[in-house]
């Protein structure tokens, strides 16, 4: 109609008028479009409200005129547009009720509406699985509740703004821990439920985590203190309250870092400094750094501790103090001992050198280099031994040698020996040497010069050798001097037997008496030109055994009853250890 066309926004021509889109709001564009389409399949006779994009409210009707269709629009006024506006509204509202209702349903948590009675009136998809209740029919006509009143447990009322409760349930066969938000409407009593299962879960251990890290820090010798970023103390273990003497309850009160460094102030337990208010505002200025710290406070009682401040992840600070008194005094005992070791090793006659895992020289004393003639500018920069071997070749020429050195320093094997031995070199010096393979891989070689010993040594050889030829003519010697002897002695204790034995005549009793002392005198004396002729025939390697089965027991207990008397005046006891099977040994029972 004219009217129509009067309309702002709405188009003037057929082809325009058609395209519902472009002068429609979207709801009504895809309203009419709907109601035409089915027109045209069904024949079904419409008569909606429609809204321009201008704002404006149009009446639109269609219905089937033979095998065409009518469709006309037309404004509406009065009565007729107050009662299409609400109708418009109606319709606005009842689609945006069930797009929410829509978004609600597939919301992953449970969503349900009851009224002040408690009676379900709605829930989501969420809720009636987690329920296990087919509809909400069947859920409200059975009384099921996802969690029951008393079971809920207030954790904050807001009031009008609402409440917060916390719930144990068993949703699908396990227990969980939900967070119910409860809402007043005028509907109802709107709920939703979060699960926190597995955010109580993180936060149990997350305790469990702090309480063990606790724990662990309190056993730990090492001061540890934890500050927020308002300085207020989070954190101390044992150790910084012994560190410091502060008392632990007073510790448990949080103080904040200024007055503990007052408090150690008073007490006297902070490093000395001439302005403390400068002091402790540089020290405090960690809080606002970017990187860690690390001091060294020497205290007035005589501590020394080693001080680091880290900035914390979450804002504050860690404190770490470490009491390295014993440290540096052990350090300065250290190193005294190393300068009494390099002072030692100075002045040994003894040449000592140290070899590392890369055959290279580590350490060197004097007498190493005056032993191959090394100068000091050489062995300052640390020579690998091939040029060792290099510069002092002319003097030893067995190359076998030094290839034996060189594996002994540089060789990788897990079972390297200890190489000692005696080398003499072409300027007629000779040297004692020991390479001692050390368990960090490194090795020690060490030199003495032993040439006046091995003169003193070759002279003695030599005198041993004239002696060992005049015993042996001493031997000899006694050897011919002893058979010399044996036989007059046997003819003389023959005649003492005869005269004993009255052939000769009969004796009187001093005659027997002299006879008897000249046998006795005589037998003793056979007895050692015996032993002189077995040294002899021993030394020669003469002599013959007389060898028959003995009992080893009676052996032994011969021996032993021979050397008690002297064992005793000594206050010394022997005692037989004899094995099970030592019953006989084959031996020569007088020697």
């Amino acid at each position: 109609s004219a009217r129509l066309h009067m309309i702002p926004g709405v188009p003037r021509n057929e082809q325009d008028l058609l395209d519902f889109e472009g002068w429609m709001d979207e709801a009504s564009a895809r309203a009419v479009t709907e109601a035409v389409q089915n027109l045209r399949t069904s024949g079904q006779p419409f008569n909606i409200s429609l809204l321009t994009r201008t704002g404006e409210l149009l009446e639109a009707d269609g219905r089937a005129a033979g095998y065409n269709i009518v469709l006309r629009f037309r404004p509406v006024f009065g009565e007729r547009r107050d009662a299409m506006e609400m109708v418009s509204d109606t319709r606005k509202l009842g689609e945006q009720i069930a797009r929410l209702s829509g978004l609600l349903d597939t919301a992953p948590m449970p969503v349900w509406l009851r009224d002040e009675d408690g009676t379900l009136l709605w829930a989501n998809h969420a809720w009636l699985e987690a329920a296990e209740s087919e509809n909400i029919e069947k859920a409200a006509a059975s009384g099921t509740v996802l969690v029951a009143d008393e079971d809920m447990e207030l954790l904050r009322d807001n009031g009008k703004a609402g409440r917060l409760w916390r719930a144990s349930t068993v949703i699908r066969g396990q227990k969980r821990i939900l967070d119910i938000h409860e809402l007043d409407n005028k509907l109802g009593r709107i709920f939703w439920a979060l699960d926190i299962t597995e955010n109580e879960n993180l936060r149990r251990e997350l305790s469990r985590h702090i309480s063990a890290h606790t724990s662990t820090l309190d056993k730990l010798y090492t001061a540890v203190a934890i500050f927020d970023s308002s300085r207020q103390l989070v954190f101390s273990n044992r150790a910084y309250a012994q560190l410091w003497g502060l008392d632990p309850a007073w510790l448990a009160s949080r103080p904040n870092e200024n007055d503990i460094l007052n408090q150690l102030r008073d007490m006297g337990r902070l490093p000395v400094a001439t302005d403390f208010q400068e002091w402790k505002e540089k020290h405090l200025s960690i809080y606002t750094a970017l990187e860690s710290r690390e001091d060294h406070w020497h205290l007035p009682d005589g501590r020394s501790l080693r001080a680091v401040a880290a900035p914390h992840p979450q804002g504050g600070v860690i404190y770490i103090f470490e009491d390295i008194t014993e440290k540096l005094r052990l350090e300065g005992r250290y190193k005294e001992l190393l300068d009494v070791q390099k002072e030692t090793l100075d002045n040994l006659h003894e040449g000592v050198a140290l070899f590392g895992t890369n055959g290279r020289l580590r350490l060197y004393n004097p007498a190493f280099a005056t032993f191959w003639g090394l100068d000091a500018g050489f062995l300052k920069n640390s020579p690998h031994i091939d040029e060792l071997i290099k510069k002092n070749r002319p003097l030893v020429q067995e190359d076998a040698w030094w290839d034996s050195l060189k594996y002994c320093i540089t060789g990788m094997s897990e079972a390297r020996k200890i190489l000692k031995g005696r080398i003499r070199r072409t300027d007629e010096k000779v040297f004692d040497y020991v390479i001692v393979p050390l368990p960090d891989g490194n090795t020690l070689t060490s030199w003495f010069d032993v040439s006046d010993t091995a003169k003193a040594e070759r002279a003695l050889r030599e005198r041993n050798e004239a002696l060992a030829a005049a015993d042996k003519l001493k031997g000899d010697f006694l050897g011919s001097i002893s058979y010399v002897l044996r036989t007059p002695l046997t003819s003389i204790i023959g005649f003492s037997e005869a005269l004993d034995m009255n052939l000769a005549g009969p004796l009187n009793g001093k005659q027997r008496e002299y006879v008897r002392d000249i046998r006795a005198s005589s037998s003793d004396l056979l007895g050692v030109i015996d032993t002189i002729l077995d040294l002899n025939t021993i030394a020669a390697g003469q002599m013959e055994l007389d060898i028959e089965p003995l009992e080893t027991a009676q052996l032994l207990e011969e021996a032993a009853s021979a050397m008690t008397p002297r064992l005793e005046r000594r206050n010394l006891t022997v005692q037989l250890d004899l094995a099970d099977d030592a019953a006989t040994l084959h031996a020569d029972r007088v020697r």
